[in-house]
């Protein structure tokens, strides 16, 4: 929807998160410690209702409202998440090793 380029997927466990970064991820502990399954089925049933805006439409309007009222933080001004992947895949990085030499983890 914005044209930006396919993001390198990191797989940080969501409890970790939250005791490294309790004030920014610790909500992710709570919200994906389930699976979360969001569908529409029962208010087109009880309600009528359809779709009016494609998916793409409204993603790419929701950016330009936030991008205009200057609610989307550049990702440059702060480097914490950057740290945290950083440290954790030297961390799984050194794990592999251990344990492809038949060390324990």
């Amino acid at each position: 929807a914005l044209g930006a380029p396919k993001p390198a997927l990191v797989h940080i466990p969501t409890d970790l998160l939250g005791a490294i970064a309790p004030d920014r991820a610790g909500i992710c502990v709570n919200n994906f410690q389930f699976d979360n399954i969001f569908d529409n089925t029962a208010a087109a049933t009880d309600l009528g209702f359809s779709y009016t805006i494609p998916f793409l439409d409204g993603a790419r309007r929701t950016c330009q409202w936030l991008d205009a009222r200057g609610k989307i933080e550049p990702w440059e001004t702060d480097p914490s998440y950057d740290r945290i992947i950083d440290e954790w895949e030297r961390l799984c990085g050194e794990m592999k090793e251990r344990l492809a030499k038949g060390g324990a983890a």
